[in-house]
Parts: structure tokens; C-alpha cells; sequence
């Protein structure tokens, strides 16, 4: 049994799981949310057949420089097919989603419009 298995597999094996909750102390910072965009990625490449459930239970609010960093990002490099085949996000508050929801559209109109997306989200 590896880390990954250990630590993030949910129970059926199915997906990883990362709660983002126990994973962070903050989410109100661009930084907070790169580290975590980090380790997204890491679990995505490490288990590239099995999606990546992020679990927003027990999160209040995030900035939305943290929204963009932890899913904009991701959601313009790898597309909107690709994210959403790999990236589900659950146990979300209504708030939070709206900021979320806004990273992704402003993230995705910069793509449509030809702007430079970081390339360092691969």
C-alpha cells in the first residue's frame, strides 16, 4: 500500500480524495492556494485514471485569488473537458462555489481571448 492509497484513495478505490479542510490552515491567500494546486496536480499524475474529488466540506469562504489559483488555473490549462473528466468538486457552500464559479469564467474567458495562460499548471 503506497501513500496515496493510504492517505487519499476513498474507501471504494475509485478516486482520490483530498479534503481540503485538513490540508490547509488558510484559504485566503494566492500562495495557499498554489500549494494546494500543487498537490492537485501531483495526485492527478500520480493516478491519472482516477479523478480528484476536492472536498470543500467544512470551508466557509476562500479569496477569489485562492479560487483562482487552486481551480482557475487548472480549469484553463487542461481545458474544460479535461478538468471537468478529472476535478469534482463536492460538499461546496453556496458562497464558496460562487467564487469558484467566477475564477473558472474569468479564467476561461482569458483562454477564449487569447490571453497567456501559466504554463507552470501542467
Amino acid at each position: 500500500m503506497d501513500i496515496i492509497e493510504s492517505l487519499y484513495e476513498t474507501e471504494a478505490g475509485d478516486a482520490v480524495a483530498l479534503r481540503l479542510r485538513e490540508e490547509s490552515t488558510g484559504f485566503g491567500s494566492r500562495l495557499a492556494g498554489r500549494q494546494l494546486r500543487t498537490k492537485c496536480l501531483n495526485l492527478l499524475n500520480a493516478e491519472p485514471a482516477k479523478p480528484l474529488l476536492l472536498d470543500w466540506t467544512g470551508v466557509p469562504l476562500v479569496s477569489s485569488s485562492f479560487a483562482d489559483e487552486l481551480v482557475g488555473k487548472p480549469f484553463a490549462s487542461l481545458g474544460p473537458l479535461a478538468f471537468s473528466a478529472r476535478v469534482r468538486n463536492v460538499g461546496m457552500d453556496a458562497t464558496v462555489r460562487g467564487l469558484v464559479d467566477k475564477a473558472i469564467m474569468q479564467r476561461a474567458a482569458q483562454v477564449v481571448n487569447g490571453a497567456a495562460v501559466d504554463r507552470d499548471v501542467r
